[in-house]
């Protein structure tokens, strides 16, 4: 719970409860405290004096799940406008006409700026049984007015309605497309072209124009490639129209989606500043439950440590991403998906490699490497041996290095592998391992180089982070020179 849910939860608990009860109110303030509920058996429960402390703890359990569904209740945006309803009908069966007028002209004005249509043909159809009360069905000029704003008002939700089911056909591509593995190459293109994807100006609303962008952007994405300039200029589009949509009302799934590929459009294009701006504006909007701030903290840190890979910055400021990596990931790792933990840690072993940390590199190597943390499949296991290969050279351990290359000579020979990449990089560190002079070194770091296979399409075998040290070894040994 966060400070203003505690807060909720704690005037609602005096509110609806005796005096005699709120003893289960001081059990809240005292858990509130600790993080785990043996320390509070032996700190402070006892010092307080409950009778029926599993009673009361249940109790309490059962106010904080009421507490916080009409918390979530209360700030909902639907309960604000079913709430001014009520008032609205109140008011008509009070004879109070005018006022109930003046009311449904003020709401229409929030659910204008909210697009909420449906509501607001609801509310016309409030405003045309006042109009007729109060004008004994005579036809009055604020009842053309009426008729004329809804007729504009249908064609608006009309046109809403054919872009969101072209959204629900996008959505049937890309179901199909993740059941067949295989790209429909001309269906896509059908829907590029489709007459309402031609031009934003037939979008008659913004919610309209979001699907527009939406559906274009990820189109792009799947066309032609993240490098597509039109994938960055409609994700950036799409972005910008969040607010507009409210995107407290969309489900978290679908804009941390469009988050994330806007965040690897800016990368690709290497729109760095933006793509810092985007990170602030999710966690702005993000919800307060801790599985969605968690997807939050992840692209954070996935990508901050990709721009600092490229830009590396400066050393204080080094510093405290490292330390806001870890504080996070002690705080989150419990919510991350098991394949986002795995990249997460590899992400920050390479990191601490551009950033020549060998020993904190080898630190989150080793919970990298625990099959209690991050469960992993054969390649990916050889994936993070050979890295380390990196960090134990760093640290100049060669008795581990000459046991490493043993395992791993094993492991090549029975694992089989779609890319020569894993062996072209023990090839590397066995003749690294037997020579002494730079001369030597830079010979067989600028062969390695020359000699580097295709990029892998597998999302860790390819050892990213191997041809990014080995040009940063041969600058350094070059400059040493």
């Amino acid at each position: 719970m966060n400070r203003s849910e505690r807060r909720y939860f704690k005037q609602r608990a005096k509110s609806y409860s005796s005096t005699n009860e709120l003893d289960y109110i001081a059990l809240f303030d005292v858990l509130a405290k600790y993080s785990n509920y043996s320390e509070v058996i032996t700190n402070e429960v006892a010092q307080i004096g409950i009778n029926n402390l599993s009673l009361k703890i249940q109790y309490l359990h059962n106010a904080i799940l009421d507490s916080l569904s009409a918390y979530k209740k209360k700030r909902s945006p639907n309960q604000f406008f079913q709430t001014a309803m009520n008032r609205i009908l109140l008011l008509e069966q009070l004879g109070q006409l005018e006022d109930a007028l003046k009311m449904i002209k003020k709401i229409k004005q929030k659910a204008y700026e909210g697009e909420r249509f449906e509501l607001l043909l609801q509310m016309l159809d409030t405003e045309k049984s006042i109009l007729h009360i109060r004008d004994h069905g005579q036809t009055s000029q604020q009842l053309i007015e009426m008729y004329n704003e809804k007729h504009k008002l249908i064609r608006i939700l009309s046109n809403l309605n054919k872009y969101e089911l072209l959204g629900l056909h996008f959505i049937e591509l890309l179901e199909a497309n993740k059941v067949n593995e295989s790209l429909d190459q001309k269906a896509f293109q059908d829907l590029l072209d489709h007459s309402l994807l031609q031009s934003e100006s037939l979008a008659l609303s913004t919610r309209a124009k979001f699907q527009f962008y939406r559906i274009k952007s990820v189109i792009y994405f799947f066309l032609y490639s993240v490098d597509d300039k039109n994938f960055y200029t409609y994700s950036s589009k799409c972005l910008q129209l969040l607010h507009n949509v409210k995107s407290a009302e969309l489900h978290p799934g679908v804009y941390f989606n469009l988050f994330n590929n806007y965040f690897i459009a800016c990368f690709h294009q290497k729109e760095y500043e933006p793509l810092k701006r985007g990170l602030s504006f999710l966690q702005n909007i993000t919800p307060n439950e801790p599985q969605y701030f968690a997807i939050c903290r992840y692209f954070y840190l996935g990508f901050m440590s990709s721009i600092y890979k490229i830009q590396p910055p400066p050393p204080n400021e080094k510093t405290k991403f490292l330390n806001t990596f870890k504080k996070d990931f002690d705080n989150y790792k419990h919510l991350f998906h098991q394949t986002r933990k795995k990249l997460l840690l590899y992400n920050v072993v390479s990191l601490c490699i551009s950033f020549k940390e060998y020993s904190t590199a080898l630190d989150w190597w080793n919970i990298l490497s625990d099959p209690e943390e991050v469960p992993m499949i054969p390649k990916e296991k050889l994936t993070i041996k050979l890295t380390r290969l990196i960090l134990l050279y760093e640290l100049n351990y060669r008795s581990l290095i000459k046991s490493e290359l043993s395992s791993l000579n094993y492991f090549l020979k029975k694992l089989p592998l779609d890319t020569p990449m894993p062996q072209y990089v023990f090839s590397l560190f066995k003749n690294l391992f037997n020579v002494h002079s730079n001369e030597e070194k830079i010979n067989i770091l600028s062969d390695f180089l020359s000699n580097l296979p295709a990029p892998s399409t597998y999302h860790l075998t390819y050892l990213k982070i191997i041809p990014q040290w080995v040009n940063a070894k041969l600058s350094e040994l070059q400059d040493s020179k």
